[in-house]
């Protein structure tokens, strides 16, 4: 005789095809694992979930996971993946705090300035649908994760994404190698985007790029290991580098600029460094660099870092 039902789907669960149960007949739960990677626990006289407000945890459940970006205000940082999920969590109590269901793929996302709002660049290296629409990125509002501004000028999925610190401008790294500038402007209450340049001096895919603190400078990196400079303003790009030897970073975040390249293996053994992140601290002994590289090694070192014998931790 059937004495209870319960369907996850009820329960928000964004694919709820359940992959395991355990019943603790002792306490009246029931664990549920579902193949949206979320944990319900149930309780098996009612069949009401214990947790109201969702699972008990849940993550990404499908393909890759590359978009992560760092609330700028808040403890919380924002993932995207192929499971087309936005992701919010907190780093604090180490949990998956909102989730938003996006359109389609995506692998780029960014904070804003202020934290109040997110970009999202769409798209991903197979085209699964018809209605995968590569190129095309949004700008949410964090709070109730409306849809403020929407657009497509890129053909190839996007890649990377940054706002400069001053918020006058957002960078959109796509597949088809190169970066769309677009300037922000704040008007009666809303933000208006409108593209200012393409730079498109890059031989191979957009991988990571950073503005310069004052906004007026852009460097970037590609799939062919090249280091770019460009102004802002007028999107051209500066071929001396040495213009700009005084010039501060956001972050960075390029794996090949010169304040990193101690990073990099004195020989070539293969290790390719694939991510970095430093502090930004005033004070330079302060300063610390984390990379990552295609090995799955994490190592911790002081910034800037340009000899190959500097230490690290790993």
């Amino acid at each position: 005789e059937l004495k209870l039902v319960i369907n996850t789907k009820e329960h928000g669960s964004f694919k709820p095809a359940v992959r395991s149960v355990f019943w603790n007949t002792e306490s009246s739960k029931i664990l549920v694992g579902t193949a949206g990677s979320e944990i319900f626990e149930f309780s098996s006289s009612d069949g009401s979930n214990i947790h109201r407000d969702g699972p008990i945890d849940r993550c990404h459940f499908d393909g890759e996971c590359w978009g992560l970006s760092i609330n700028p205000m808040l403890p919380q940082f924002a993932t995207v993946g192929d499971d087309e999920t936005l992701r919010i969590w907190d780093l604090l109590e180490k949990r998956n705090i909102k989730t938003c269901a996006l359109e389609m793929m995506s692998r780029a996302c960014a904070y804003s300035h202020d934290g109040e709002m997110i970009a999202v660049g769409f798209g991903s290296p197979q085209k699964r649908t018809s209605k995968q629409f590569n190129g095309k990125w949004i700008v949410m509002n964090v709070k109730d994760m409306t849809i403020i501004h929407e657009t497509r000028d890129s053909r190839k999925y996007i890649t990377e994404i940054k706002w400069s610190s001053n918020g006058a401008y957002i960078a959109i790294g796509s597949y088809d190698n190169k970066i769309y500038l677009y300037n922000v402007k704040a008007q009666d209450g809303s933000f208006q985007f409108s593209l200012g340049s393409v730079l498109d001096k890059h031989n191979s895919f957009i991988t990571h790029f950073d503005f310069s603190f004052d906004g007026n400078y852009l460097q970037s990196n590609c799939g062919a290991y090249e280091l770019c400079f460009f102004e802002t303003e007028t999107g051209l790009r500066i071929p001396a580098a040495s213009r700009l030897k005084d010039v501060v970073w956001e972050g960075p975040t390029c794996p090949l600029c010169y304040n990193v390249q101690g990073l990099w293996p004195a020989q070539n053994d293969g290790t390719d460094i694939t991510s970095i992140d430093c502090t930004s601290s005033s004070d330079d002994e302060e300063n610390i660099v984390a990379s990552g590289d295609n090995f799955g090694r994490v190592k911790i070192s002081r910034y800037p870092c340009v000899s190959t014998r500097a230490l690290s931790k790993q």
